[in-house]
Order: structure tokens, then sequence, then C-alpha cells
């Protein structure tokens, strides 16, 4: 049956690992990072208010780690992800990681995580998260 679509050869894809959750919806929210707007593929987009903006479908990781993917950190864990996104893809200066990293825990505190748990969060992406946000994520190829 011919489709009109063009055929892969070898039968393989190419994709990223290291995301487990999937927006439903878009979703925006006012962040503190305010510079000239930047995106990824339309995925994600911080405009040059500080808006961060995510397309519905957006996929992300969640909390890293040893961290639990608790109600308190899901949208921080996004707001983070998108934004460490930028930073991984050349389109945010990692000079905005500290805050980038205190973002995450003003939002997990907003949505009811201890000042204790979101002090020890944000401890800990600024000894790793650094690293990580500075490293693109390989592609790879299946089968």
């Amino acid at each position: 049956m011919d489709t009109g679509l063009p055929v892969a050869s070898p039968p393989s894809i190419r994709f990223r690992d290291g995301y487990a959750y999937q927006l439903e919806d878009a979703y925006v929210v006012q962040t503190p990072i305010v510079q000239a707007p930047c995106e990824v593929l339309g995925w994600v987009r911080l405009h040059h208010n500080g808006l961060l903006e995510f397309a519905r479908g957006y996929a992300w990781d969640g909390a890293s780690g040893p961290a639990v993917d608790t109600s308190s950190f899901m949208r921080g864990a996004l707001c983070h992800d998108g934004l460490t996104q930028l930073v991984r893809e050349g389109r945010l200066s990692e000079s905005w990681l500290p805050d980038i990293h205190a973002f995450l825990g003003a939002v997990c505190r907003e949505d009811g995580m201890s000042t204790l748990r979101s002090w020890y969060v944000v401890l800990a992406v600024g000894w790793f998260g650094d690293a990580i946000a500075r490293r693109p994520k390989p592609v790879q190829v299946a089968p």
C-alpha cells in the first residue's frame, strides 16, 4: 500500500530518552527570568517578560535522582526541566542556573512542599544539576 509517506530504510527510529511525563494541556507560568525571548522547537518558549510557555505534549522527566515525584514537585520539575532545556540547547545563558534552581524551590513551596525539603531540593540541583543542564541529551537509534 502506497501512503505517499517516505519509508525509513532501515526501519529505525531516532529518539532521546529520559522523559516520563507529558503535558495534556499547554501551560504558562511567570518566572523571574527576564531576557531576550528564546525557545526550543516550539515546545518550550521563554518570553522577554519572563513568561514561560509549554506546548501541549511537552515531555519532561520529573524529579531526578533519588527524589520522589510528588504532587508538590511536579510543576516545579516541569518548570526546571524546561528552563534547563533552554540552557542545554544554548538558548538561555548558563548564568541563569542559580535563578532557575531558586525558581524550582519557590514553585515547589507554593505547591505545598515543606521549606526543609525544598531547601535540599534546590541544594541538590545546584550540586548535581548544573553539569546535567550543560550536557545535551544524546540522540539514540533503535533497533
